[in-house]
């Protein structure tokens, strides 16, 4: 009867430390292996901490049990990763912490059911980190995946000074000063874990503003230049009935070639395929620039801007990303994209379509889409706007209303 209860309350944990760590994990298991591996861990869970109980070593308990709970959790995965063993040695020290408050509080009234005190410490924490994660109190797994070390590194440090304090804790100390020091003890470790996680998410913003900011000035100097060198196309295109009179009346070769020589060490690249797409001069050369840049894709316009009056370094930024990603998505099924910008009284409509042959994922710096999208989100918010992405059909659409 015994070994039953401490396989249920084996069964209790390992099924506590699935449901909590699972959703970090993000991938879809069968319940089948789900099912396989509760059986699996907790039949070897009880049959290694009953084994090691023989022998009175309970460091060698804990220790394995790190190690399985890692190992279990990292073939639901799918693979071995170090990041994986922070959620569970998370899972493991708040069961220590919690049950041994529960104990404290159960011994105060003269109880102690092993398998009570384990279902409610399991309960409590599976409810815990649930909060915890809804409220972005718990550390993103992206975040754990850059700094996994410093985030294994404090949760070994918590189980040691837990395991400590439980191993050596006076016996004539009252349970209401136990508990409290508990209680002390996880309070300051979550609340490091949440300061440190947000000291990482700056340096992160900080670092991704830094590069956004670059990314906008390098847009707004090639448009500046761009423009710059199409007027001085358009004044030498006014100036040319000038220079064939005076090339006319030059009198021989020499002379002709010395003139030619002269203006064409003057003259501006040619850019090839100008239009006038809408009459406003930002859009026209971000429109130009990216058919220039990307002459595998059909580009299509549909443009009533009139009366536009929104800063370049905006308009141009938000343009340029839209256009790159729909035209890097398309370029690869040799589609096509569309354009739609519409303004009126106010209220900018801006949609983009793009041929792509699955649902893009942005959420990766991978070629600065990443940064990419996070800049368009950052103009949307600032024009206090708003922002449909959505994929059907093997086609991308973006909508996006902006007050400008």
């Amino acid at each position: 009867m015994t070994y039953l209860i401490f396989y249920i309350s084996g069964l209790f944990y390992v099924l506590g430390l699935t449901f909590s760590v699972y959703p970090f994990l993000h991938q879809k298991r069968s319940v089948l292996q789900i099912i396989i591996l509760l059986c699996v861990y907790s039949i070897l869970y009880f049959l290694i901490s009953q084994t090691i109980l023989i022998f009175e070593q309970s460091v060698l308990i804990y220790v394995l049990t790190i190690l399985l709970d890692w190992l279990m959790m990292s073939w639901l995965y799918g693979k071995l990763e170090k990041w994986i063993m922070f959620y569970t040695t998370f899972y493991l020290c708040q069961y220590l912490i919690v049950f041994s408050i529960i104990t404290q509080v159960l011994r105060t009234v003269h109880l102690q059911p092993v398998l009570f005190v384990s279902l409610l410490a399991n309960v409590i924490i599976v409810v815990e980190i649930k909060i915890l994660n809804q409220y972005h109190m718990m550390a993103d797994y992206k975040l754990v995946q850059e700094h996994e070390l410093i985030y294994d590194l404090i949760n070994f440090l918590m189980i040691s000074i837990v395991y400590i304090f439980y191993s050596f804790k006076g016996s004539s100390l009252q349970s209401r000063y136990i508990i409290f020091i508990y209680l002390l003890l996880m309070s300051l470790w979550i609340y490091l874990l949440m300061i440190m996680s947000r000291s990482f998410c700056l340096a992160k913003e900080k670092a991704e503003l830094k590069v956004m900011n670059m990314y906008n000035q390098n847009v707004e100097d090639y448009v500046m230049r761009y423009m710059q060198s199409h007027e001085q196309i358009r004044k030498l295109r006014h100036d040319l009935k000038n220079h064939l009179f005076i090339l006319k009346n030059l009198d021989n070769t020499q002379q002709i070639h010395e003139y030619l020589d002269q203006l064409s060490s003057n003259m501006p690249l040619l850019l090839e395929n100008q239009e006038t797409l809408s009459g406003n001069p930002y859009i026209d050369a971000c429109l130009n620039i990216k058919k220039q840049t990307y002459p595998e894709v059909k580009f299509q316009w549909d443009l009533q801007v009139q009366d536009l009056n929104m800063p370049c370094t905006d308009l141009c930024s938000l343009l340029f990303n839209l256009l790159d990603n729909g035209a890097t998505a398309a370029m690869k099924v040799q589609g096509s994209v569309e354009l739609q910008m519409i303004y009126n009284q106010g209220n900018l409509l801006i949609n983009v379509s793009n041929d792509c042959y699955e649902e893009p994922d942005f959420t990766s710096h991978e070629d600065n889409h990443g940064y990419g999208l996070k800049i368009i989100h950052e103009i949307v918010y600032k024009y206090k706007g708003a922002i449909e992405m959505r994929y059907t059909d093997h086609k991308l659409y973006v909508e996006i209303c902006l007050e400008v």
